[in-house]
């Protein structure tokens, strides 16, 4: 045993010892891209969104890894006057689904107020797409799909809104019937108590995530400067491994970006076209002739490595060449007032096209020339007394 002991420490002094296995490298990071879709609704006709062709090639052009969509997907009404047309709506999401699904790779969707407007389209969405708030995780990146439209918060409210076009009304007893359906408007929601827990929870069980985005559709809350987020959302991401938050409802305009504390804010969006009527109908509305005058875009974003540097947010102009938005020749032409005797029947129209609206405006303003009447006789008869 002694003369084994020798050698081994003759050889450990000399500087020869057993080899220790190496520590294994570091996994190498993958690159990562997806798209962002804002917007992408058609009319409610059932045609297919304006570019919507061209939106799809571009992204198999681009080889993205995943398709986030925020929100608008369908056109599945939104305000008082709105038809409301099933079949259709129906139509639209499994055209969408359809035409996405042979991109072969994940779409995420996050709800807008035109895809849930009501229960009857809540539940439409959630058949074709799951529920928000949600998290995905891909190559240690986290994904938060949220929900601005208020799925679960509003799905409650009962707002009624009557439906215009009598083609869509119901049939009794061989006739029409006037219908009203809920209806929840275009403003969205702001976050509940357990949407903003969530977020916050996720910030702090992914802090060892390379990045973090959010995505929902709604841009209003961050674009305005006295918006819930910054009071209750913002704070959770500041200073961590957040590095973008995107929207896809065109507020003011179809393109809009915020760099807040190294945060990228992107709103990107995309249009069906509109009848050059509906400008002049508009025109004092700014929003609309701004957001307009803008090219329809997608995000293509790029994630080379798990430094914030690393992420390359590129917008991407979809149909710069088919669409009027840059052609001065067709906003010169577009009609630069909305002759009254155009609008008076039209807001008439919005406001009381029905028989008992008609019937009640007949009796305010019988009364009011009752009562002129009234006071007019009264006047008269004691100036003649």
């Amino acid at each position: 045993m002694r003369r084994l002991i020798i050698p081994l420490l003759l050889c450990t002094f000399a500087g020869v010892s057993t080899p220790v296995p190496a520590a294994p490298a570091a996994e190498a990071f993958q690159p990562f891209s997806f798209v962002v879709w804002g917007h992408p609704r058609g009319p409610l006709d059932g045609e297919p969104p304006l570019h919507f062709d061209d939106v799809l090639e571009k992204i198999r052009k681009l080889q993205p890894n995943a398709l986030i969509v925020t929100g608008d997907v369908v056109n599945g009404g939104s305000s008082t006057y709105d038809v409301y047309k099933p079949e259709l709506i129906k139509g639209d999401w499994q055209r969408f689904k359809d035409a996405t699904d042979q991109l072969g790779i994940p779409v995420l969707v996050s709800p807008g107020n035109h895809d849930a407007n009501n229960r009857d389209t809540r539940e439409m969405f959630l058949a074709f797409h799951r529920e928000p708030p949600y998290a995905v995780t891909f190559n240690n990146m986290r994904f938060l799909i949220l929900d601005t439209v208020g799925l679960r918060q509003r799905y409650e409210q009962a707002v009624r809104c009557p439906l215009r076009d009598k083609q869509y009304w119901p049939v009794v007893d061989g006739k029409p019937v006037e219908s009203r359906i809920s209806c929840w408007g275009t403003a969205g929601t702001q976050f509940d108590d357990a949407q903003v827990a969530f977020i916050a929870e996720q910030i702090k069980a992914h802090q060892q995530a390379d990045h973090i985005f959010l995505f929902m559709h709604h841009t209003h809350p961050w674009a305005r400067e006295d918006g819930w987020w910054w009071q209750h959302v913002h704070p959770l991401l500041k200073g961590t491994n957040t590095r973008a938050v995107f929207s896809g409802d065109p507020y003011n305009r179809k393109y809009g970006h915020l760099k807040e504390d190294g945060i990228q804010y992107m709103q990107s969006a995309s249009f069906e076209g509109v009848p050059a009527r509906y400008f002049a109908n508009n025109r004092d509305k700014k929003a609309v002739w701004n957001s307009y005058h803008q090219l329809d875009t997608i995000l293509h974003v790029s994630v080379d490595g798990p430094a914030a540097e690393d992420v390359e947010i590129q917008p991407v102009i979809i149909g710069a060449l088919q669409s009027d938005a840059g052609n001065w020749r067709y906003w010169r032409e577009v009609p630069k007032t909305y002759k009254w005797s155009q609008q008076l029947p039209e807001v008439f129209y919005q406001h009381f096209y029905r028989l008992r609206s008609l019937l009640l405006l007949g009796a305010v303003y019988g009364l009011v020339f009752f009562v002129l009447g009234v006071l007019i006789t009264l006047i008269y008869k004691r100036r003649n007394t």
